[in-house]
């Protein structure tokens, strides 16, 4: 048996002191925080319960640095690296528990959070001049986000606010600071060990707020007694250190309090008429949690007849959405819908516009995932053209229930008394409420496999959806193009608001996006990766965990501030190569490839050595970024996104024939034009086709798309075909 050593090394010590201050100082420079600000909350840390499980938890996720996709059109990756503030602060017990605090703390909102945590760290510091600003605390909780909104605190939250509501609509109230400061200092009390006498917590809120106090509870010291006005128990845990008693009665009737009891049940300490809380909490939860609460919000208890007539209505809302949703634009100053029709049958080929939904069975399981079930039947084609969701039996009967006291004009058939609302337009709202977040979260493709995360609560209204509005219109009133359109760039923003991205950090994130990373999740178009154009879904949106990382710099957004069709001086400095191609560092035009004379009686590719670059251009937290081909003359600057947009408009064409078989006839009215200037030119007559000779050049097919023009895609098809096709719909131009 070895000696015990009665001494320790003291360089070893001097050692591990300047390894941990350069530590901090390297996360705060990371993060750009305050050193002071880091050492506080691990300071803060020291003196917090927090169960093994959340500790567990919250040091896996913080300690991640691997990633999670490489965007080789970027150079940029999506995932986690070691060194920033989170990192540091898992590397000790102090700072796990801290960043237990923080991953229930954030789900009130950043500036709620520091506040709170100023107040914290203010009671227990020794030395009050070394005490940071809750802007500085702010900082680091920013810093954290990424990594600890995944984590599991708000879906413990909100499956309490269902326990505790008996399905009479969510709870999901905030407390005030001052109850969850004297909360925190309570569970402190009673977990230290040493001399404190403090053995036994119970805790009075409103019923409104319960469901985030027993939450918070249940993180930092276990599950707690859950006990009614009544005395019924809720839930009952026969070692458990604190019970939490809901008052029935509201917080300005019944007032929060905490009473700390000592170990023969006397009252050691009694804290009382506590403030009530102000707003809500929110969080990133699953979608199958999403749906349970939107549904018992809006529609109450499972054997509700308006939950049930719900569940019946989703189903033909859904589809009825993806047979008669279009893209409506600004054409000049007016809004316009483009025509999907054709004006004579083609047996030749199988010409099919694309659609920027997916399948009837990806929807149909996103549905089946968004009530809990195994899955949907699908209903019949002919039911879904001609049937509106009123129609449908138990809609139908509920329909005629509410009408008995709507107060509204419409229901009581008269004139005569003041306007109101109508409870059955109430009720189709918060359907296509219900039926907008199973059609945007079916444009997500997620790489996690318990797919991704959506925000639910404070500062989300399903209702302001821009889709739920047109859904409306398509579920339960008769096909009008005019009414039953929507922007694109609504939609897109409509999913990213979906997936707790802050569309308001900047100003136009919803019409120059192209990528965004909050709350622990990347979005961007799946074109952007594969840039081929799928029939269906063209608009889906790639979801990948971690931050968007451009060297060791992390950003929360992409944008592009292309004008179309400009073209620009070239700057090698700024420039990624999509396919990997070394630049010339030259600050001048780099050579231009020989172009060949473009025939166009057959598909072929007249661009072989033309290359797809992006030009990056870092700025404060973002990247701006542009599409640019260098060996243009003209070297047009394009947006990206502007290819999903025209993708979503385009025809796709296939057909039986030999894909390169030549046109037969004459090629009178036809015109080669480029991936440049996809439209042919006003010199030439109306009804001029612009051929793209791009065959198997995926790079120009793109690039002609970012033209932001809707062209006639060839897939498998003859160039014969694709003419026809081009001919019958007036559009003008065929991307070969």
């Amino acid at each position: 048996m070895s000696n015990l050593s009665k001494s320790w090394a003291l360089n070893q010590t001097a050692t591990d002191t300047i390894s941990v201050a350069t530590g901090v100082l390297a996360a705060a420079t990371s993060d750009n925080v305050q050193a002071l600000a880091i050492m506080a909350c691990e300071g803060l840390g020291a003196t917090l319960p927090m169960t093994t499980e959340t500790c567990l938890k919250v040091n896996k996720l913080c300690t991640q640095d691997h990633q999670g996709a490489v965007l080789s059109f970027l150079k940029a990756t999506i995932g986690y690296k070691k060194g920033d503030c989170a990192w540091q602060l898992a590397q000790s017990d102090a700072g796990v528990r801290f960043l237990g605090l923080a991953a229930a703390f954030l789900t009130l909102g950043t500036w709620e959070a520091a506040a709170s945590m100023h107040t914290l760290i203010r009671d227990t510091a020794e030395n009050q001049k070394l005490v940071p600003t809750a802007t500085q605390l702010k900082q680091v909780i920013e810093s954290l986000d990424y990594k600890l909104s995944l984590a599991s605190f708000a879906e413990t939250a909100f499956g309490w606010s269902i326990l505790v509501s008996r399905g009479q609509g969510t709870k999901s109230g905030v407390p005030s600071q001052k109850l969850i400061v004297n909360l925190v200092q309570a569970l402190s009390a009673v977990s230290r060990i040493g001399d404190s006498d403090s053995r036994k917590i119970e805790v009075t809120v409103p019923l409104a707020e319960s469901a985030w106090v027993i939450a918070f509870i249940k993180w930092s010291v276990g599950t707690p007694n859950v006990v009614a006005d009544s005395e019924e128990i809720i839930k009952g845990e026969g070692d458990a250190v604190v019970t939490v008693r809901i008052s029935q009665a509201g917080a300005e009737i019944s007032r929060p309090q905490i009473v700390v009891l000592n170990e023969v049940g006397e009252i050691k300490h009694l804290i009382k008429d506590l403030p009530g809380g102000l707003g809500s909490f929110g969080g990133m939860i699953s979608l199958r949690l999403f749906g349970t609460l939107l549904m018992q919000e809006r529609f109450g208890g499972h054997e509700s007849l308006a939950f049930r007539a719900c569940v019946e209505a989703l189903p033909l809302a859904c589809l009825r959405a993806l047979s008669f949703i279009r893209l409506k634009h600004y054409l000049g100053k007016d809004v316009t819908t483009f025509s999907r029709n054709y004006e004579i049958s083609l047996d030749s080929c199988d010409p099919t516009w694309t659609s920027i939904f997916p399948s009837k069975s990806r929807i149909l399981s996103v549905l089946a995932s968004f009530l809990g079930v195994d899955n949907i039947p699908e209903p019949d084609s002919d039911t879904v053209g001609v049937l509106l969701v009123h129609d449908l039996p138990l809609v139908h009967t509920y329909q005629k229930v509410l009408r008995k006291d709507c107060p509204c004009i419409k229901c009581q058939k008269t004139s005569s008394i003041r306007r109101r609302n109508c409870s059955f337009d109430k009720f189709s709202m918060d359907v296509s409420a219900c039926a907008s977040v199973v059609l945007l979260v079916s444009l997500i493709h997620s790489t996690h496999p318990d797919g991704p995360k959506l925000y639910y609560g404070s500062g989300l209204s399903c209702n302001d959806f821009s889709a739920a509005q047109v859904i409306k219109e398509t579920a339960f009133k008769a096909f009008n193009i005019t009414k039953d359109s929507i922007f694109l760039k609504h939609l897109i923003n409509d999913t990213l608001r979906l997936l707790g991205h802050d569309t308001d950090h900047s100003q136009g994130l919803h019409s120059d996006w192209v990528m965004s990373s909050y709350k622990g999740q990347t979005l961007f178009p799946k074109l952007l990766s594969t840039r081929c154009v799928e029939i269906e879904g063209v608009i889906s949106i790639m979801c990948v965990s971690g931050a968007i990382w451009l060297g060791d710099e992390k950003y929360e957004l992409v944008q592009s501030s292309a004008v179309m069709q400009a073209s620009i001086p070239f700057d090698p400095s700024s420039v990624n190569s999509l396919d990997g191609l070394d630049l010339d560092e030259e600050e001048s035009l780099p050579e231009q490839p020989t172009l060949a004379k473009i025939e166009m009686d057959s598909p072929s590719n007249a661009y072989p050595d033309f290359r797809l670059i992006w030009q990056v251009r870092a700025r404060e937290r973002k990247l701006h970024v542009n599409l640019a081909c260098p060996d243009f003359p003209s070297m047009p600057q394009r947006s990206p996104v502007m290819a999903i947009y025209s993708a979503a408009e385009s025809l796709v064409v296939n057909c039986g024939h030999d894909k390169y078989s030549k046109l037969s006839g004459s090629t009178r009215g036809l015109q080669a034009t480029s991936p440049a200037q996809p439209v042919p030119s006003m010199t030439y007559p109306d009804g001029t086709v612009g051929i793209i000779q791009s065959n198997g050049n995926e790079a120009m097919r793109f690039f002609s798309l970012a033209a932001g023009q809707r062209g006639i895609i060839r897939g498998d098809a003859c160039l014969q075909c694709c003419v026809l096709c081009s001919r019958i719909t007036g559009i003008n131009f065929i991307i070969c």
